[in-house]
């Protein structure tokens, strides 16, 4: 099952395109015959979002994250997670450099 990761809607931000994934390590899986995508270890995705008009403050916003764990014996059944994001938006005009919403993979860790 690939993973995806979303924003919930809500009232301090939208959804300004698709969540852009690191790229996966692709391989055959023998149990099921198929090729299949997978991440090792901590990955970050990035999800790009605009501001609600009316977003002023302190904010929190969740972001949904379905995925599946599996080793090389079986898998975990698939799992949802709302995972909450806090952040705070300052008065003023948004900066330049961020007018548009960031569509690039962020740094991964190490």
């Amino acid at each position: 099952m690939p993973t995806r990761v979303e924003l919930v809607p809500g009232k301090a931000l939208v959804a300004a395109g698709k969540a852009v994934p690191p790229k996966p390590d692709r391989k055959h899986d023998p149990g099921f015959n198929i090729q299949v995508e997978e991440h090792q270890g901590s990955v970050v995705f990035g999800v790009p979002v605009k501001l609600t008009p009316t977003a002023a403050g302190a904010q929190s916003v969740m972001v949904r994250v379905r995925y599946q764990a599996c080793s090389p014996a079986n898998c975990r059944l698939p799992r949802t997670l709302e995972v909450p994001v806090s952040f705070t938006v300052a008065p003023g005009p948004a900066r330049p450099d961020h007018l548009q919403p960031l569509t690039t993979l962020p740094d991964q860790p190490q």
